[in-house]
């Protein structure tokens, strides 16, 4: 018989590691987790601890106890240490969610309309914690949705514009260590998929994001050591030239000679340390060099 799981007490770390809940707890914690207040602020943080020991076996016990539709609940936020409970829920769903099977229960459960409407949030514009949490989920879940899902038509995606070039220009470009890239590296993967997936009113919305080329080709030149931001940089710069026609005329040639000069310079260096920055750098560059502009269309 399983322990009730008791918020108070701790699992014994192992020399030299963080401390851990033990996995056959994870049931009682995700139970835990429904409840209100700091008992589920302190469920959630032991989630996460018990879940980055535990592995899959972990994440398996959790998903089968309704661990994502728990955790989707806490990302609404309130009471307590709001902004950390967000977090924490986040990182457990992002957990919970590292393959395409796992990611079913997330989309089966409407999960991305919460994570999406936690990254067009208040909590996510006033806090870049938030804010990675959410879009470090949407770019590991995003890509199993599929391809017809009205999302992709329907789906406002001037929170993708708007967190883009909020990022862009805060210069939020740090290195978040193992657990992913930094936050405009994963904000860009977003929106290289949103622009390559979307239809309808929504890709009309997207075309929009052109309009931040010059200054993601000069965070792109400052931080060229940012491998997830580069790969990314170049996924959206293709993105973009080879899906929206809605180029100003006097923007194509000079983001063509900003890239080629990045191409020169940092991007040569870490295109040739990382094949997949090379492809897509390559795919931007023939992609921004036959697009159109507007002029030209006239």
């Amino acid at each position: 018989m399983v322990k009730a799981w008791d918020p108070d007490v701790k699992a014994p770390a192992p020399a030299g590691t963080e401390l851990c809940r033990p996995v056959d707890e994870v049931d009682n914690l995700v139970v835990a987790l429904r409840s209100q207040g700091a008992a589920a602020n302190r469920a959630v943080a032991d989630l996460c601890l018990a879940l980055r020991s535990g592995g899959h076996p972990a994440a398996d016990l959790a998903i089968e106890h309704g661990g994502v539709e728990a955790a989707l609940a806490l990302l609404s936020g309130g009471g307590g240490d709001k902004t950390a409970t967000i977090c924490h829920a986040t990182e457990v769903l992002w957990y919970l969610t590292d393959d395409y099977d796992s990611c079913q229960f997330l989309i089966n459960a409407r999960g991305h309309d919460a994570v999406l409407s936690l990254a067009r949030s208040d909590d996510a514009a006033g806090d870049a914690s938030v804010a990675r949490g959410a879009f470090r989920l949407l770019a590991q879940t995003l890509y199993c949705e599929a391809r017809n899902a009205k999302m992709w038509t329907e789906a406002d995606v001037g929170f993708v514009i708007q967190a883009l070039g909020w990022a862009l220009r805060a210069d939020l470009l740090e290195k978040e260590g193992e657990m992913g890239g930094s936050l405009i590296g994963l904000v860009c993967d977003v929106a290289a998929l949103w622009i390559q997936r979307c239809t309808g009113p929504s890709a009309e919305g997207a075309r929009l994001l052109v309009g931040v080329v010059p200054l993601l080709l000069e965070r792109m030149a400052a931080r060229s050591d940012d491998v997830i931001f580069m790969q990314h940089g170049c996924r959206l710069l293709f993105a973009l030239a080879k899906n929206c026609q809605h180029w100003p005329a006097d923007m194509r040639e000079p983001a063509m000679a900003a890239f080629t000069s990045l191409a020169k310079g940092g991007l040569a260096v870490t295109c040739m340390s990382d094949p997949e920055v090379m492809a897509y750098a390559g795919l931007a560059f023939k992609a921004l060099a036959a697009s159109p502009s507007l002029e030209a269309m006239d």
